[in-house]
């Protein structure tokens, strides 16, 4: 049985509209980067889709890199 200290820390999922809202971006331009690959989604369920904000850190550091900052 795992300890506490082996579970992985508690991940903050966000909505399509919390991503876009701190991208400043729109929520179709969130859509698709989650439909052609850029940006990881978890579907769960129908109508509920969550982004790991682990991703978005990821995506506005690789931005970053690219552009120099």
């Amino acid at each position: 049985m795992p300890t506490p200290a082996d579970r992985t820390p508690p991940t903050e999922l966000l909505t399509v509209a919390q991503v876009a809202e701190r991208l400043s971006l729109s929520q179709r331009a969130i859509w698709a980067m989650i439909a052609d690959g850029r940006l990881p989604a978890i579907r769960l369920g129908h109508r509920a889709t969550r982004v790991d904000a682990a991703d978005v850190e990821r995506l506005i550091a690789e931005a970053r890199a690219r552009s120099g900052r």
